[in-house]
């Protein structure tokens, strides 16, 4: 066997086998999105829509099926378990304009791994962006405003299913916790509509 070729075996084998023994780290499937376990803020509003208005293209399309959960429902599930209307006068409405994911794939920077097509990333790129408007509530007719947040996860493409899966959940979890702070605080501070 050439010594090109027996190093190239040896790479792929034990390439193989580190795929292969990288469980999920507590060996439970991941918890299912539904966002029933969260506390919910109190919205003085009579009614809270979420409305979805993102037109996804082929590209982002077939990178939500590659993904954990599709991000653009896991968005509006999330505001709606997150947002209830407590009463009184007005809507509160969330338009997601876009909640997408684009997956690239980039080579290995190891030139023995470059060589024999190994070790590459597939990196996600998650953006959210959403309209959040106010309406006929008392003391103004409207008030509103947008947020967006952006997060980028790179996996081995030699992952094991649940440890993709792990770090898919990890980014689109950040990317909640990150736009939720800042609609809580506009909500309380700037429309006065949460305690």
């Amino acid at each position: 066997m050439k010594p090109n070729a027996f190093l190239a075996a040896t790479v792929l084998s034990l390439s193989l086998l580190t795929g292969c023994a990288n469980p999920h780290p507590e060996g439970k499937p991941l918890p299912k999105l539904d966002f029933a376990h969260l506390q919910y803020h109190p919205v003085q509003v009579g009614l809270v829509d979420v409305v979805n208005s993102y037109a996804q293209n082929k590209a982002t399309a077939d990178a939500a099926r590659m993904y954990v959960s599709p991000p653009d429902e896991v968005f509006t599930n999330y505001l709606k378990a997150r947002y209830k209307p407590q009463g009184g006068q007005g809507r509160l409405l969330f338009d997601i304009k876009e909640a997408s994911v684009y997956v690239f794939h980039e080579e290995s920077d190891v030139g023995v791994a470059r060589w024999v097509d190994m070790a590459g990333f597939e990196e996600y790129s998650l953006t959210l962006k959403l309209h959040m408007r106010a309406e006929n509530i008392p003391g103004f007719y409207e008030k509103t405003k947008d947020f967006s947040a952006r997060r980028r996860v790179k996996i081995s493409e030699h992952a094991s299913i649940a440890q993709r899966e792990q770090d898919q959940f990890e980014a689109m979890e950040i990317m909640l916790q990150e736009i939720d702070a800042a609609i809580y605080k506009t909500l309380r501070e700037e429309f006065l509509l949460t305690p």
